[in-house]
Parts: structure tokens; sequence; C-alpha cells
């Protein structure tokens, strides 16, 4: 056994102990579970847990060896459970060390590198971290083995910036007829002008079921990138998500839907508005970073106005039911039948009947 798999085993033991008593976090090591699995007098100094004991041990090794290391990460589509299970294929060659039920790390003996997962929602976050050949060998596993995630949303949920994370959807994108207010530009030249200009802000307005959220999640897939979202107005409150937002390389884009609290004019005691606006195209802008606003208000003269101002906001679309002829050509265009004629329609009654399949009904009288 290594000495890093005694210390691990001595860690598991006495976690067991001070979790039963909440003397101290069920996460911390003793410096002598440390210093047992150190390398002779060597003093390790600020590891408090067995993840920066496990980085710092190879990291050091690397170090000594004057040998080059590098770091990828990759996103996969998977359970908790899958993942797991998966898992159990790397031992015995590596060493399985599952620090908490939802990470852990992957390690080589040999001391090539090592794996770190976090495990958030449908989504594994995986960091290969090792010499070129351990990174790229470990890459292509992984790919082979699982689908990779090209879009996700980061849904913040807690004032303390708890999160999950969510693979996009991209079973169910929008097409170009789905919103007749295009007029003669596609869905994709519409989003491309978007992404490329320099204002930060785009407001959906309508009422529910005109397809708002679905073209917020087109817009993701086509830019190939990630959202963070949250529903809670204690959470917009605090700068953090902001600042954690802004420092996301992954997520370009903040979304908030059902917005309706949130856009109303700072005269109203709408105090997260100055925060947008900052944000938008203030001091602490940022390029690239787009935020999507979807309300059902029925007229965008309830909105702030400084959150329209040219240059900060790139457009306001306004979703509105589908006429007649409208909806027979979306329908046409998606291969399905409407099955009731009448003078309008919504946008989610053609596009899901188009990717549902339908409701079974037992034990009920037709």
């Amino acid at each position: 056994m290594s000495k890093l798999s005694k210390a691990y085993k001595k860690y598991k033991s006495n976690n067991k102990k001070y979790k039963s008593n909440n003397k101290r976090p069920s996460t911390w090591l003793y410096s002598e579970d440390i210093a047992s699995a150190s390398q002779g007098d060597r003093i390790i100094i600020g590891i408090t847990t067995i993840d920066e004991y496990i980085q710092h041990g190879i990291g050091q090794s690397k170090f000594d060896s004057r040998e080059s290391f590098f770091n990828d990460k990759i996103k996969l589509i998977s359970t908790k459970k899958e993942w797991n299970e998966f898992t159990n294929k790397f031992v015995p060659e590596f060493e399985v060390y599952q620090t908490r039920d939802y990470c852990g790390f992957i390690v080589d003996p040999k001391g090539n590198g090592y794996l770190s997962y976090y495990v958030s929602g449908d989504t594994i976050t995986v960091d290969i971290v090792g010499n070129q050949s351990f990174v790229s060998s470990n890459r292509t596993f992984l790919e082979t083995n699982f689908q990779t995630v090209q879009s996700y949303v980061k849904w913040i949920h807690d004032t303390n910036g708890g999160y999950i994370t969510v693979s996009l959807n991209d079973d169910k994108l929008p097409i170009t007829e789905m919103y007749p207010f295009l007029g003669e530009e596609s869905l994709s030249d519409f989003y491309d002008r978007f992404m490329k200009s320099s204002a930060s802000v785009l407001l959906l307005i309508g009422p529910p079921g005109c397809g708002k959220t679905t073209f917020a999640r087109g817009l993701l897939h086509h830019a190939k990138t990630s959202a963070t979202v949250t529903y809670d107005p204690g959470i917009l409150a605090r700068d953090s998500i902001y600042a954690d937002w802004l420092e996301d390389d992954e997520s370009s884009i903040l979304v908030l839907e059902d917005s309706d609290t949130f856009l109303a004019n700072r005269t109203s005691g709408n105090d997260l508005m100055h925060k947008f606006l900052n944000v938008g195209d203030g001091l602490v802008s940022m390029k690239g970073k787009k935020m999507i606003f979807s309300t059902n208000l029925p007229s965008v003269r309830d909105v702030d106005q400084a959150l329209l101002r040219p240059g900060r906001c790139f457009a306001v679309l306004k979703f509105d039911y589908l006429t007649k002829e409208q909806a027979h050509r979306l329908a046409d265009k998606m291969g399905v039948e409407l099955v009731e004629e009448k003078d309008k329609y919504i946008v989610a009654d053609i596009f899901h009947a188009a990717n549902t399949q339908p409701i079974q009904k037992f034990g009920f009288n037709q």
C-alpha cells in the first residue's frame, strides 16, 4: 500500500469519528496524518484536506523531477451513479479516492498524473493533470465513453453561491419560422449579430408560451457557450454572483427569466436595476459578456428606460401569438399537423408537438 493510500485510509477512519462528535469539519486531516505520508522530514504547510494533499504530492514530484505537466478540463454528461460505476474501471491500475460523494480523485500510482472530478446535476467536470501523454490519452478515453457537454446552464440556487450545472438539451432547438418578427433575417444571423455586438443587453418581452426560453436556448447552442441562471432576487442583490460570472470563462451569458420585478423603474423601488446597469455598460462591464432578460410584461414602457439605452441594449424582441398563416407555416416546417383551427396560436403548442410523444392515459373513460 502506498503512503498516500495509508494516509487516505487513516483519514477515512478518523473522518467517521470527527463526524460523529462534530469536533471539527469532516474534511480536515491532522498534521500527523500528512506527516506520515510525506517524504522524510519534509514539512507540508497549509494542507488541511486529502484533496490538497493529493494535488500537492503529484505537483511536488513533477517539480522535483523538473518534468513538465499540463492541465486539461472536460465536461461530461453522466449521472452520479453512472460515473461512480465507471470509476471502478480504473481499479486496480489506478488508485481511486472518493473524498466526498460528489467528488474525488483518480491517481496514477506511477506518478504520471491524476484526474479530479466534480459531479453537479447531470454534468461531471473532470480536470486531467499530468504529463502530455497522460492528459491526451485520458481525454480520449473519457470522450470515447461519454458524451461531452458543449453548453450548459449553471443554476445558482442559494445566497452562499451553491449551484448545479445542467447540460443543455440540444434536441429542442428553435427554427427561424418560430419568430416571424425577424423578418428576412435568419435566426442564426441574428444570434451572430448579437454576440459580435458591443451591446450587452437583449430584452425578450411577450406572453408565456411564445418561445422566449427556446430562443435563449438556441442562442447558447449556436454560440457554443454556457449561461448562468438564477431566479432568486436575494441572490441577485449580492455582488458575488456578478463577480463570479464575469470571471467565469465558460459562462458568457447571464439569463434572467421571468424578470418582471427586476426590470421595473428604479423610482418604484427596484434596487437591482443599478447592478444590471453597471454590469451591462458600467465600470465593471466586460467584453463578450451578455445579459438576456425575459419578461411577460405587456409593454416595454414598464421597463426602466436606462436599461434600453442605445449602446447598452442590442434589441427589444416582441414575442407574440402566431397568426393562422404563420402557425401553418411553422407546422409544415416541423412536420406536424395542426389539430385545431383557430385565429391565433402559441409557439409552444406547435413546437412541443414536434418534440414530444402524446400523453398516454390509463384508466380514464375516453
